[in-house]
């Protein structure tokens, strides 16, 4: 699911002429320094994550830790960056995720434009009142947004 909602923000992006490229921590064996490299030279971010227990993926843990934290000190490459953040949940769990997500990306001045961030729990009947769960584009549309101001 997450692959197919990144998917669907993406092709929002690309309507708006942004050249998008999706980094796979699970499949893309970059190093720690290479994807520092592509974080600096984006204009901006989607990041999707699973939920496990209240928290994101192991990997997006892993890359938080490892990749963000030359970013965390002046003179914090990554500010004023945009980010947009899917999570995808079975149960509950998802707001938790996203704050794991933007509060460290945060630190490295990377912001969450209004919103910019959406969790599709897969077990709520109708997928949210209104159908706002289905509204992935959505993200893609509110990064691109701010890249192109």
């Amino acid at each position: 699911m997450c692959y197919k909602l990144l998917g669907r923000a993406l092709e929002e992006s690309r309507k708006y002429g942004v050249e998008t490229r999706i980094l796979d921590l699970s499949l893309d064996k970059l190093t720690v320094m290479g994807t520092r490299d592509l974080m600096r030279e984006a204009s901006g971010f989607i990041i999707v994550s699973p939920v496990h227990w209240f928290n994101v993926s192991v990997l997006i843990k892993q890359f938080i830790d490892e990749v963000l934290e030359d970013f965390s000190e002046e003179p914090y490459e990554l500010e004023g960056k945009p980010v947009g953040i899917i999570v995808v949940c079975n149960e509950d769990g998802g707001n938790q995720a996203i704050s794991n997500i933007a509060m460290p990306l945060n630190h490295c001045g990377v912001f969450v434009p209004p919103f910019g961030t959406l969790f599709y729990n897969k077990s709520m009947p109708g997928h949210g009142e209104g159908g706002w769960q289905e509204e992935v584009e959505w993200i893609g549309k509110v990064v691109v947004d701010y890249i192109i101001k």
